[in-house]
């Protein structure tokens, strides 16, 4: 099978995991490396969106000073 964004090849094909149905008429077959990179380009919007501080941590956005000002304080 083919994957519908980067046209590799996918290896151990399991519909379940590597095909989206979109519709009744629409589907896309999608190998690991492109849900991967879909997956974490979502994790980047949602980190925008509701910047919390473990997802800028996990994207190595800086956290503003008074928040670190903050967590200072409640550690102490």
């Amino acid at each position: 099978m083919i994957c519908t964004l980067c046209h590799q090849e996918i290896h151990e094909y399991h519909p379940e995991l590597h095909q989206l149905v979109i519709d009744e008429t629409h589907t896309a077959h999608v190998c690991s490396d492109c849900i991967t990179k879909f997956f974490k380009w979502q994790q980047k919007l949602y980190a925008k969106l509701f910047p919390t501080t473990a997802m800028k941590k996990m994207f190595g956005q800086d956290i503003p000073q008074d928040k670190k000002e903050y967590h200072k304080k409640r550690i102490s």
